[in-house]
């Protein structure tokens, strides 16, 4: 489920349960993903999901395109591109590749994960991970265009400070904030609800 909290010129805000999405199958069909948000219109310029990895296999090729993971649940798994270089993926730790390369994953046991794609030249974003404590503050920078914060363990309160708006984000849940236009950029914090909390946060930057 997803839902429009606000709408003006200067932020839109949508928030969702990642449980709730509806499942889709991976480009190469031999997966399952949930989509959080894409770009509008049809140049995709990025793209935000959570795969299902019951095996290891192939991933699907993106050309064009930069390609960040992190795991959610499970792991680790071992990552092999086509250009020789392999890496071990743990939990909770992002990790960015070139999304032209053949990637396979090597994987004992099943595993959920966090991708973000971002078209290489037009766009750039990170995946942050942070534990706080009931009462705590996480300060997010204000600079990116579009936002994505979940809340994977305990439960938050969001707040954006430029217009004082207020949202709880609940445990699998999470906020979409999207800067509209040459308006001024979000002003972002979260505190924690319970003890402790684990928040992602993904900032999109439009180049």
């Amino acid at each position: 489920m997803i839902s429009a909290l606000a709408s003006q010129k200067e932020l839109v805000v949508i928030q969702g349960a990642l449980d709730a999405l509806p499942l889709e199958k991976w480009k190469n069909g031999q997966g399952l993903t949930r989509e959080l948000a894409r770009s509008p219109g049809s140049d995709l310029l990025w793209r935000v999901s959570s795969a299902f990895v019951k095996s290891s296999g192939p991933f699907s090729v993106y050309e064009g395109y930069d390609r960040l993971i992190c795991l959610l649940d499970g792991g680790p798994i071992v990552i092999s591109h086509s250009d020789g270089k392999k890496k071990t993926l743990n939990s909770l730790v992002a990790y960015k590749f070139n999304g032209d390369l053949k990637t396979e994953a090597i994987i004992t046991s099943a595993v959920v994960d966090l991708n973000v794609f971002l078209k290489r030249g037009r766009t750039k974003g990170m995946i942050y991970t942070a534990v706080i404590s009931q009462g705590e503050e996480y300060q997010f920078p204000i600079s990116a265009n579009e936002h994505f914060v979940l809340c994977l363990r305990g439960a938050c309160e969001a707040f954006e400070r430029a217009s004082g708006r207020k949202y709880n984000i609940v445990q699998n849940g999470f906020l979409h904030i999207t800067r509209n236009g040459n308006t001024e950029f979000p002003n972002l914090k979260v505190v924690s609800c319970s003890e402790p909390a684990l928040i992602i946060w993904i900032p999109i930057h439009l180049l």
